[in-house]
């Protein structure tokens, strides 16, 4: 790839990075939750479009996530019932 003398860096970096960015970047885990029930529930009812832009879905799918991580770190044995 042949040099220009301007890099331009990913909106996603340079958000992370604390820098000014042209766009607001959106990270996806697409498979953060799409096998909970209650992430399908929701998605029943709303297009994925429609969640990111409802602030009070996008809280309860993460909601729904962070519960699910709790109870894994409180009892991390896969064994325990």
């Amino acid at each position: 790839m042949a040099m220009t003398g301007v890099e331009i860096e990913a909106p996603f970096l340079a958000a992370a990075g604390g820098r000014a960015s042209s766009v607001t970047p959106v990270w996806f885990m697409r498979q953060a939750g799409r096998y909970m029930a209650e992430y399908r529930a929701i998605r029943t009812h709303h297009s994925l479009l429609e969640i990111c832009a409802r602030p009070e879905l996008a809280a309860a799918v993460l909601a729904h996530r962070q519960e699910q991580a709790a109870r894994i770190l409180a009892n991390p044995d896969p064994s325990a019932t």
